[in-house]
């Protein structure tokens, strides 16, 4: 019943990539100790750990356990939550540096993402722990939760890329690796989430 595709054996490495990327780029920056250096690296943890979260919940529909369900709720969590702290950080430095927010496409897709994720994981738990009395109502309310969480996976992974390409204007390889590996990852997972199990 699994999605006998290559992607899957692809998927649960390519979510860690964005992260380990753009931690390797800021090392060679010299930015891995500035206060701006734990938004990148927050948000990049965020979306890979969303990606895992994702795949562990879509991989086997038909034999998924609670056990499945709960550790895509904590994944979920974690990644929202690592997002969240992510854009604190960008708050924070504004405030001190009395700069005006919202300057840039990213920092808008940012907003987006961020709403997008919050209402995905709350309406993950709702489900999980206020079920739908009739089987058919619950596949109805999953089916929708996987559209929106597809969509929203979709608008996080260009934030995460818009975001390296402003951060790492001056070195072409690390913004052409960093948007790689967000692709890979992103189109692993999204494979796997359309595809008919």
């Amino acid at each position: 019943n699994r999605c006998p595709c290559p992607f899957e054996a692809l998927a649960f490495t390519a979510a860690a990539a964005p992260a380990l990327v753009v931690a390797a780029a800021l090392k060679n920056k010299n930015m891995i100790n500035s206060p701006f250096a734990m938004h990148p690296l927050m948000a990049c943890a965020g979306f890979s750990t969303i990606l895992s979260g994702v795949y562990v919940a879509t991989r086997d529909r038909v034999n998924r356990t609670q056990n499945t369900m709960r550790v895509h709720l904590l994944a979920n969590s974690v990644g929202t939550s690592a997002l969240m702290y992510a854009m604190y950080v960008m708050y924070d430095i504004k405030e001190q540096g009395h700069k005006k927010h919202l300057q840039s496409n990213h920092s808008y897709l940012g907003i987006l993402t961020a709403s997008a994720l919050l209402a995905q994981t709350g309406a993950g738990f709702y489900a999980y722990f206020f079920p739908a009395k009739s089987p058919m109502e619950q596949r109805k309310r999953f089916a929708a939760h996987r559209k929106f969480g597809t969509a929203t996976v979709t608008v996080f992974a260009v934030t995460v890329a818009t975001g390296a390409s402003q951060t790492f204007t001056k070195s072409m390889p690390v913004r052409l690796a960093a948007i790689a590996s967000i692709a890979l990852g992103a189109v692993s997972i999204l494979h796997i989430v359309v595809s008919k199990h």
